[in-house]
């Protein structure tokens, strides 16, 4: 698929206790300032009931079997107040740690001293790495399940723990379980707060615009964001060519040596079929470049690209799929946890909800669009036809001839006046003949049009003659009362023009 290449240097896997937060700038599970406060306590405790010189709490993440240091607290060596040591974060993968991995495992207690050589060496060897002689470690219990460990540290000398110490051990542990267990709920809730947050602004972000391009930039920005990854790509799924089309694509700030894919690159499913059960069964699925059981067609396209982990969600609006979306890590490999995925899932469907109003917006504008060429087209034909509806012919020198063909209304005897009064102005004409042997009907209204019109030619010195008045059109104006004694008129075209040759002084003369 079209994945982000070169993004950054992956990180090695280390040996022993390794500090991945910092090298990988992972986000951590800290504790919030007020329970902190509380496990400060809670150690402080510890220290003093046990004469301990310090004490660790860590948490046990299940799936990746990997101890995260959360707070530890020492005793300094002249006895001063307690202070904060260590880093939290610190990351412990426990198949290096057997007996470690036996206190999470079974849930019972587990004491490491420097001087038993039945010891684990993994064990012996953080013993002397830490400055200590002795440690007790013992799992942190929510109920029956076991969240975390508890090591209380003896630097002095080697310690075998009396049934009463072990009792009270346990006591504090169950105390610190239920801290720590607080604390692990209070982090959710304001975490949760947080992301219904981000998604607010992310979604607000999204739908603040209805031009599907910056939908798009807007969409792959924010699930970056979001998700906490490198870079995305979004696809457009054709389902009919099973292909899909790169729509957008970020890299987040830092990356550098990102490889664009070209727009509108098309990538066809029946090469990749694990996308394709993306696609089909509207499932999420996260890869691994370096799992030997991923399909081999993105894992060497992984491998290819410098991508090490991969999350590709199906985009659906109204229940049918518009797209893929892609999100990539490059500097290390992610465990995409139940957060990130529902993060995730949230902003991918509105982000396709988003997408498909763009598109349905741009539709309507593009179909608004062909509207208005087309009414442009018809108001061009229709002025067309009415300068056909009203030609002004000349047909000597200063005389013309306006023939009406069809009814006569309001508008239309506007724009015959019009145009008539424009061609005796243009021409300088002296007679205008109107033949209005055309026009089915003669009422009130067409006869007082007509003498409007004959009164605004005889204003610029011309004269308007009505030709083609036939009887029943006269019977009928002489039965309305209108009066047209004002206004010349002719039965035919013909006696028309010899009246207007009449009054420019001329005469038609048949031939000898």
């Amino acid at each position: 698929m079209q994945t982000p290449v070169g993004m950054s240097p992956a990180i090695p896997t280390g040996q022993g206790r390794k500090e991945m937060e910092k090298e990988t700038g992972k986000e951590t599970s800290g504790f919030p300032p007020e329970a902190r406060r509380l496990l400060e306590l809670v150690c402080q405790q510890i220290i003093q009931e046990l004469g301990s010189t310090s004490c660790s709490l860590s948490q046990w993440d299940r799936i990746r079997n990997v101890l995260t240091s959360q707070i530890t607290y020492a005793v300094q060596p002249d006895r001063e107040p307690l202070r904060f040591h260590g880093d939290t974060g610190t990351e412990y993968p426990l198949e290096e740690y057997p007996a470690t991995a036996r206190v999470l495992q079974e849930g019972v207690a587990i004491a490491v001293r420097a001087d038993d050589p039945t010891a684990d060496p993994a064990e012996l060897a953080y013993l002397r790495e830490m400055g200590q002689q002795t440690n007790l470690m013992l799992p942190l219990m929510a109920g029956d399940k076991v969240i975390g460990l508890l090591e209380i540290f003896h630097r002095d000398r080697s310690i075998t723990f009396t049934p009463e110490e072990m009792e009270r051990a346990w006591s504090l542990a169950r105390q610190a379980a239920l801290v720590v267990e607080g604390s692990h709920l209070f982090v959710e809730a304001r975490r949760e707060a947080e992301d219904l947050a981000a998604l607010a602004e992310a979604t607000s972000a999204v739908f603040s615009t209805l031009d599907l391009e910056t939908v798009l930039q807007t969409a792959i920005e924010q699930m970056v964001r979001i998700v906490g990854v490198e870079g995305g790509v979004l696809s457009r799924y054709d389902a009919e060519r099973e292909v899909v089309q790169t729509w957008a694509e970020y890299a987040g700030p830092g990356v550098e040596n990102w490889v664009y894919d070209m727009p509108e690159a098309s990538y066809a499913l029946a090469d990749y079929p694990l996308t394709a059960r993306v696609l089909r069964e509207k499932a999420a699925v996260v890869l691994q470049a370096d799992d030997p059981t991923a399909d081999p067609a993105e894992r060497a396209l992984m491998e290819k690209t410098g991508v090490k982990s991969l999350l590709m969600l199906p985009l659906q609006a109204y229940g049918r799929v518009v797209g893929l979306v892609e999100l990539a890590s490059g500097s290390y490999r992610r465990e995409f946890g139940p957060r990130e995925l529902r993060l995730a899932r949230t902003l991918a469907d509105q982000t396709a909800i988003a997408i498909e109003n763009a598109r349905l917006y741009a539709q309507v504008q593009e179909q608004l669009a062909g509207l208005r060429q087309a009414h442009e087209a018809q108001a061009r034909l229709l002025e067309m036809v009415r300068e056909m509806g009203t030609p002004v012919i000349p047909v000597y020198e200063r005389i013309l001839v306006l023939p009406l063909i069809g009814p006569v209304d309001s508008e239309r005897a506007r724009r015959f006046t019009e145009r008539m009064l424009e061609a005796v102005r243009r021409q300088r004409a002296l007679v205008v003949l109107v033949d209005i042997t055309g026009v089915p009907l003669v009422d009130t209204a067409v006869a007082q049009a007509l003498l409007r019109a004959a009164e605004a030619v005889r204003l610029l010195g011309a004269e308007m003659v009505l030709v083609g008045v036939r009887s029943e059109v006269a019977q009928t104006l002489v039965t309305l009362g209108v009066d047209m004694s004002a206004l010349v008129s002719r039965g035919t075209l013909q006696s028309g023009i010899e009246y207007a040759l009449g009054r420019l002084g001329l005469s038609i003369v048949p031939r000898e």
